[in-house]
């Protein structure tokens, strides 16, 4: 989707709140408007109260401040897709630590191979 002023944004909480799919999606905002693009930030608001405009870096569209409550995502479904893909990335964390015996076939292991060597 192309940024530009106007566009619906979808806020998806990092912080206390986001523990776990059903918890993230139960406070999920959405609603929020693009106000403002700046060369550092994106600005967002709710479209009623100009005092909730929040402010997120353009590079990781996290809120800008020292304890980051907000991440900012184009679609519901882009917030879902990144839900599942930090649960697949903990998983393999899991399978492969850096410690103990890898319980895996020969055969997963060259299946997982070709995966990760794919262009």
């Amino acid at each position: 989707m192309e940024l530009k002023v106007g566009i619906e944004v979808f806020l998806k909480p990092i912080d206390s709140n986001a523990k776990g799919k059903d918890a993230i999606m139960n406070y999920i905002r959405e609603g929020y408007i693009v106000s403002k693009i700046g060369s550092k930030y994106i600005y967002a608001w709710d479209g009623r109260n100009k005092t909730s405009e929040l402010q997120f870096h353009k590079d990781t569209r996290k809120e800008n401040n020292w304890n980051a409550d907000w991440q900012l995502f184009f679609s519901r479904q882009e917030i879902l897709d990144d839900i599942e893909y930090n649960e697949s990335l903990r998983k393999l964390r899991n399978t492969f630590g850096s410690y103990g015996t890898i319980d895996l076939s020969v055969e997963k292991v060259k299946r997982i191979m070709k995966i990760v060597e794919e262009d």
